[in-house]
């Protein structure tokens, strides 16, 4: 029997970015375009898979070969993401919300987040909140052309995009996660919010007031979560852990994990990501985590006073900001 170690390890990593309850075989066959029988041959190192067939099926899934070449010294291969219109961004969103959803019920799954800004996920729990994020995005950092000129209210966003985001939002609660936030993590959103409403970028003080508010409500369902230890508002056993860093954290980085896969999320030009599965990357990454974690303050479920000061410093930018948008 042909057993190519490397063709199983790659089909393993395939295997562990769809749903626990999806067959394999059958997904393979459908991609393929092969019988079940012979997609179960390559599972079980039967058959090789061809040239064309691997390049298919890193299409299909967004992966490089190149990442399982762990032998290849040096040698990291990434997926950039360039977003440059409105469906790209749709598109940024739906591949998010499809990455959480097959995280969902899998083994020892896992999100660690260095928070150079707010986790993205927690944006989209206040729609209108949600909305402007999406706005300065669209307009002041991707660019888009039909953006510029406009200014900001909750109508100029496609509500189907304010939906991906509650679906994003509603996966990331069902994930165990580890954040490291340092207290410029919440400066970005005050600068954004401060800038826009001093360049009359929004369509009035009403809805200058209720960003700034959902802000300020964001933050404290945040250290409501960190005091509890779990996400909020699903009842359950600890599942949320927040780690304050004195050190700035540089740049957003996310590793994807759960049992048999991994995956490295870097922001690169403000918001595009590059990705990559490299297992050497990857692994180099986890120990990054670790070490980060070690010369960092668990402020969930326990350091009530160093979590009350950490909230307090990040929060009083963004509440200065509102009682300047409420004076005019």
């Amino acid at each position: 029997m042909n057993t190519n170690p490397l063709q199983l390890r790659f089909l393993q990593h395939l295997r562990a970015m769809l749903p626990p309850h999806q067959s394999f075989a059958d997904e393979l066959a459908d991609v393929l375009g092969i019988s079940p029988d012979s997609a179960y041959r390559r599972l079980r190192g039967e058959t090789d898979l061809s040239i064309e067939q691997v390049a298919t099926l890193c299409r299909h899934y967004r992966v490089s070969f190149d990442s399982f070449l762990s032998d290849y010294a040096g040698g990291v291969t990434f997926h950039y993401n360039l977003l440059s219109t409105e469906a790209d961004f749709a598109g940024y969103l739906r591949s998010f919300r499809d990455t959480l959803a097959r995280l969902r019920g899998q083994p020892q799954a896992r999100v660690l987040y260095a928070a150079a800004d707010v986790p993205i996920f927690h944006h989209f729990q206040f729609p209108e909140h949600a909305a402007f994020k999406m706005f300065y995005w669209m307009q002041s950092v991707m660019g888009i052309p039909q953006r510029q000129g406009q200014r900001f209210a909750p109508a100029a966003i496609d509500p189907a995009l304010i939906a991906l985001g509650h679906e994003i939002y509603q996966h990331y609660q069902q994930v165990p996660p580890v954040e490291v936030w340092a207290e410029s993590s919440a400066a970005s959103t005050v600068q954004q919010m401060e800038y826009y409403w001093e360049a009359g970028l929004f369509e009035g003080r009403a809805e200058a007031l209720l960003v700034a508010e959902q802000y300020l409500a964001l933050l404290e369902q945040v250290r409501r979560q960190a005091e509890l230890g779990r996400k909020l508002p699903h009842a359950g056993p600890e599942n949320y852990q927040l780690y304050y860093s004195e050190i700035t954290v540089g740049n957003n980085c996310v590793l994807v994990a759960n049992q048999d896969a991994r995956v490295v999320y870097l922001r690169h030009q403000t918001f595009n990501t590059m990705t990559t599965t490299n297992l050497n990357f990857c692994q180099e990454t986890d120990v990054f985590f670790k070490n980060m974690i070690k010369r960092s303050v668990l402020i969930s479920g326990v350091s009530a006073r160093q979590r009350y000061q950490f909230f307090q410093k990040i929060a009083q930018p963004a509440r200065l900001v509102l009682d300047r948008i409420r004076r005019g």
